[in-house]
């Protein structure tokens, strides 16, 4: 069974991403911040992660740098918002940090099986 970590600090975003995921047969993990985050995985292994782009604490750049610190060796895909002149500048920021994928709110389960069977499998372009 695949096993995925959630971070995002609104409560709705998480219960969402889990229920599709799980739905897809995911095992979930959660946290509202950075630091759960980190601790979640310097105790448990996961197979990709979801975390919030946009973070009022930390930037996603330097999110990916702790998490790719850890010895485990997950997916990224980075969960964001930005203003349609951006996404091309944001898209490029994920990719350059190492995320897999940049999925921008708002978005649906379709969007999100897509991005997580990329992320996965390599089974289409993540950067168009």
């Amino acid at each position: 069974m695949k096993k995925a970590l959630i971070w995002d600090p609104d409560d709705l975003i998480r219960t969402l991403l889990r229920e599709v995921l799980e739905y897809h047969g995911f095992s979930v993990l959660e946290a509202e911040c950075h630091e759960r985050a980190l601790n979640l995985l310097r105790s448990d292994e996961v197979d990709l992660i979801l975390f919030d782009w946009n973070s009022e604490s930390l930037g996603g750049a330097e999110q990916l740098c702790d998490f790719r610190s850890l010895p485990t060796g997950p997916r990224f895909i980075a969960l964001g918002s930005c203003i349609p002149e951006q996404e091309s500048l944001v898209e490029r920021d994920a990719k350059s940090a190492g995320a897999v994928h940049l999925l921008l709110k708002p978005f649906g389960a379709q969007d999100l099986m897509r991005a997580v069977d990329s992320a996965l499998n390599g089974s289409c372009p993540v950067f168009p």
